[in-house]
């Protein structure tokens, strides 16, 4: 089980990774092309259609996969009613959109919504085909998805820039990634819904799905709450700076976390019962996100002062302290996406949904007040809660599966250990030496890179040890 696990992690983190990879480059290239206020737009409006998509499926998709038995009847009833919400959703955007333009006090934001919301429809056979992929731990297909979205609404977007589109080149690069993920489900699958729709089954997912449904509203406002109250105070230019420093270091780390939180859910149903396979599973999960998750916003919080002016240009300057900042609240949240699919997988989804409500008191809070010192400021709060309330989750999993804090601290504490020895020449580096600006950049990651390595095997061998057994396992 591990052993296939960690197979899974590493086909989806492969497909996560290289589209990601792919992604920022096309993000360097649009953001060559277009203005921040277009990115600003963008970021208005997907607060509101992101927000509703957690209702896409009634959190019947990870029903599916936590289930011990599934009938047609249960994958049918979900897929149709998933469709039926996306029909819904997409006309209450398009009737209500003028709402998020009064909210914003923008009437450009008004058709963005609109258009916007036709991802529902075109998204929808992706979030059941998904999640029945994950029951069966088939993981290929989904590695590869993430990858072939982005290349096909990248190449769409970019078309568009070029010819002069503006904030729309950006819409239809959400639009097509969107499609390309259910055309490639349907086509790759056995599986077609059938008319066994049952109302009955629909109500018994329902006891379980409404409270990864109420964990998804809040952790939605958790995540968003800046994006939504920088865009209402202070502007569709200050919200642009505020996305690309977000969706630089904050969206890849979740697009690493997303496949160990995907795997980690049917790998830890599987075993539910078996508390001991839980915390072997739980904390050779825990060590490998971290070797592989660090080295990206280390990078990010030494060389951003470098490479934003270097690669956007001098007019993205402003994103700079606030890339910095979130890069630390990335390495604090390492290891935090394991917790909630143990939760669900154990049947205890309402820990998922209390720890959530805690975050977003605290993030309510610090965000808030950062408002004052503008984007910065709202960066700083946000990690300010972040270090105060993640402890709060490790000891809500510790205490489910009977696992000794102390094993949990020695994790963390070699890790940490790494991180500060790998960050020390660089620092000295970047900070003593006077290199042009592409020098530095390529000298600072070789030599955060290096070090990262260096100290990771020295006090952290066993992770090291973990990674090269989950690559021998794939295939």
């Amino acid at each position: 089980m591990l052993a296939r696990s960690a197979s899974g992690v590493l086909w989806l983190g492969g497909g996560q990774l290289a589209g990601q990879a792919l992604q920022v480059i096309l993000r360097l290239i649009l953001a060559r092309l277009l203005a921040p206020s277009h990115f600003g737009l963008v970021a208005m409006a997907v607060v509101f259609t992101a927000f509703c998509s957690q209702l896409a499926d009634l959190g019947l998709g990870p029903g599916l996969v936590q289930r011990a038995e599934l009938s047609e009847g249960h994958k049918s009833t979900a897929f149709w009613a998933a469709g039926a919400i996306a029909v819904g959703l997409s006309a209450l955007f398009y009737v209500g959109a003028p709402l998020a333009g009064a909210f914003y006090n923008s009437s450009e934001v008004v058709p963005v919504v609109r258009v916007l919301g036709l991802g529902f429809i075109l998204g929808f056979p992706e979030n059941i085909y998904r999640y029945l992929y994950e029951r069966e731990l088939s993981f290929r297909l989904i590695g590869m998805r993430r990858l072939v979205g982005v290349a096909l609404g990248g190449a769409v977007g970019i078309a568009l820039a070029l010819r002069g589109a503006g904030v729309w080149a950006l819409v239809a690069e959400q639009l097509v990634r969107s499609a390309a993920g259910s055309v490639l489900y349907m086509s790759f699958s056995d599986w077609q819904p059938r008319r066994s729709a049952s109302w009955r089954k629909l109500v018994e997912m329902w006891g379980y799905s409404r409270s990864i449904v109420g964990t998804r509203l809040v952790n939605f406002l958790n995540r968003n709450l800046d994006n939504l109250l920088i865009g209402r105070f202070l502007g569709s230019a200050s919200l642009g700076f505020y996305a690309v420093a977000y969706q630089g270091v904050l969206m890849p780390l979740q697009q690493v976390a997303r496949p160990i939180a995907s795997v980690g859910f049917p790998a830890f149903a599987s075993i539910q019962d078996d508390l001991a396979r839980c915390r072997r599973v739980y904390l050779s999960a825990l060590r490998v996100s971290l070797l592989v998750a660090t080295p990206l916003p280390l990078l990010a919080l030494f060389l951003s002062p470098t490479a934003i002016p270097l690669l956007l240009g001098d007019q993205w300057q402003p994103a700079v302290v606030p890339f910095q900042i979130l890069s630390a609240v990335a390495l604090v949240q390492i290891g935090m996406s394991l917790s909630p699919p143990l939760f669900n997988a154990l049947g205890r989804a309402d820990l998922s949904l209390k720890w959530t409500l805690v975050a977003l008191a605290a993030n309510s809070v610090g965000i808030v007040i950062g408002l004052r010192w503008g984007i910065d400021g709202v960066a700083w709060g946000y990690l300010a809660a972040v270090v105060a309330t993640s402890p709060i989750q490790f000891v809500m999993a510790t205490r489910l599966i009977a696992l000794p804090a102390r094993e949990l601290i020695g994790v963390f504490g070699r890790m940490a250990l790494a991180v500060v020895a790998s960050a020390a020449a660089p620092a000295v580096l970047l900070w003593t030496t006077d290199l042009s600006p592409l020098p530095e950049l390529v000298a600072g990651a070789v030599s955060i890179l290096i070090g990262f390595a260096i100290f990771t095997r020295l006090l952290a061998s066993e992770s090291w040890a973990l990674l090269r057994r989950s690559t021998g396992s794939i295939g």
